[in-house]
């Protein structure tokens, strides 16, 4: 009973937060303890396998505590499909969720994307429909931070619920239901400029270069890739450039030379 009201105030909390009329519009953010820079380097927000917008992790982004991935606007009233991913360095893809939102209003929708669901294949031998892995177990797409009720048993309320921590320097926190691996602070931590990863220990954290370190990267920002934005090729200050996201992280490409006297 406890744990059902829990989850109550909860979505109660969120939908004051995140519902009501006027414009409709979604705003997604992203929570995981995968490691910024080391883990991954660029998260991919899709909407309805249509539109979609990308983030370049920078250093300082808290994504323990949720980061604002992308915003959409003008959208129709109803149920939206989103699928976060998590792109490493490599370019590869690391870790990917589908969560479904309601939208009537200004919405707020947070997609949480933890290590304990990297190796978990949904759906299991339970329920057909729970084909997304949330906190280490299978949920139905509907399962959020906004909406726990539809999580099950997915969700913490303590971190007496969590694994136990087996790496020193970190320790784990039940931030909106999940549990999440964090650096510890002060001395048993980590050096300033790295974090605790599980296996690994203390990690050097990469210099934020994004990756790209022979452009200017568009909107930095705000750190989201905007497909088609004008940018300049370094060495190639004679040709106009143009921002591509399709790889989920912006490159600069040319588009022809400059007219003269531009």
């Amino acid at each position: 009973m406890m744990r059902a009201c829990s989850w109550l105030l909860l979505a109660a909390f969120f939908l004051a937060c995140g519902g009501g009329g006027g414009e409709r519009s979604l705003q997604v953010s992203v929570r995981t303890d995968f490691a910024p820079l080391i883990d991954f380097s660029s998260v991919r927000v899709e909407l309805d396998d249509e539109a979609f917008e990308t983030l370049q992790v920078r250093p300082e982004q808290d994504f323990i505590r949720g980061v604002a991935v992308a915003n959409f606007d003008e959208l129709q009233a109803g149920t939206v499909r989103v699928r976060a991913s998590l792109i490493a360095p490599s370019g590869a893809p690391l870790l990917d969720r589908l969560v479904e939102a309601r939208v009537s209003g200004p919405t707020t929708i947070t997609v949480t994307l933890t290590r304990s669901c990297l190796n978990v294949e949904c759906p299991g031998a339970g329920n057909p429909a729970a084909t997304e892995c949330d906190n280490g177990r299978c949920v139905v797409p509907g399962c959020s931070p906004q909406r726990p009720e539809l999580c099950d048993d997915s969700v913490c309320l303590s971190p007496a619920e969590c694994p136990e921590v087996l790496e020193s320097c970190g320790e784990v926190a039940c931030i909106g239901g999940a549990c999440l691996f964090e650096t510890r602070d002060g001395d048993d931590g980590c050096d300033p400029g790295a974090v605790c990863v599980p296996g690994s220990g203390c990690v050097d954290q990469p210099i934020s270069d994004l990756g790209m370190p022979d452009m200017e990267v568009p909107d930095a920002d705000m750190g989201i890739c905007e497909e088609g934005a004008p940018c300049e090729i370094e060495g190639a200050a004679c040709e106009d450039g143009i921002t591509e996201c399709s790889t989920g992280e912006a490159v600069c490409v040319s588009v022809g030379v400059k007219e003269a006297g531009v």
